[in-house]
């Protein structure tokens, strides 16, 4: 199986799912703009089971405060648990697979940082060269 037929993690969709979302409000060629269309639909539905699933580890390892409110914030003696399984979903295969890989001439004038450029890497050809 080719590198391409293979499903990103749910970390590399959650990663760069904002990084999909800027370059999708940007002006790109009409071609690349319709393959990310598709991209961005299928990231999302990924992305957003990601981040209930995130969500409801956050309030598992929360604790509640002296008037019995919940605290949305992870219990710092429950950080190593929370991470663990956090890690473990990341971990897993998504659904989403990315076939033809864009050049980065297919990105237009897209402005991006190196942070950005860094969490797609896996969706052009052109690699980060050393």
């Amino acid at each position: 199986m080719s590198e391409e037929n293979n499903p990103l993690s749910l970390r590399q969709v959650y990663l760069a799912f904002p990084v999909l979302r800027k370059l999708s409000s940007q002006e790109l060629p009409a071609r690349s703009a319709f393959r990310l269309t598709k991209l961005v639909r299928k990231a999302n539905a990924e992305y957003k089971a990601v981040e209930e699933q995130r969500t409801i580890l956050v309030k598992k390892y929360s604790t509640e405060d002296e008037d019995g409110a919940e605290k949305l914030n992870v219990a710092e003696e429950n950080l190593d648990d929370f991470y663990k399984e956090l890690n473990e979903l990341l971990d897993e295969d998504s659904e989403v697979k990315v076939g033809n890989k864009f050049g980065i001439e297919d990105f237009g004038d897209a402005m991006l940082s190196v942070e950005e450029c860094a969490a797609i890497e896996w969706l052009y050809d052109e690699g980060l060269e050393d």
